[in-house]
């Protein structure tokens, strides 16, 4: 059996191990903290955006409501703001 294949038959097996592995769950890091959205005073994360004035009219009011949906879903955590230059 080639390595490739070795890779490709699955999880590793059990060799004897008395007690099942344990899970680690709920986790999170963070690699690059210089890459996450800049933050405001109140330390609410702000995700700068603008509608393509060349996308489908029809779609903005749907974009708009997802954004209201979202912002009250994640107030005080994270925002979508309109950007202005």
């Amino acid at each position: 059996m080639s390595a490739q294949s070795k890779l490709l038959d699955g999880p590793p097996k059990s060799a004897g191990a008395s007690s099942p592995r344990s899970v680690i769950t709920n986790t999170l890091g963070i690699a690059y903290p210089q890459y996450l959205w800049p933050k405001a005073s109140d330390g609410v994360a702000t995700v700068y955006y603008t509608i393509d004035a060349a996308s489908d009219p029809a779609a903005t009011p749907k974009i708009n409501a997802a954004i209201k949906i979202f912002n009250a879903d994640f107030s005080g955590v994270i925002q979508w703001v309109p950007w202005s230059s």
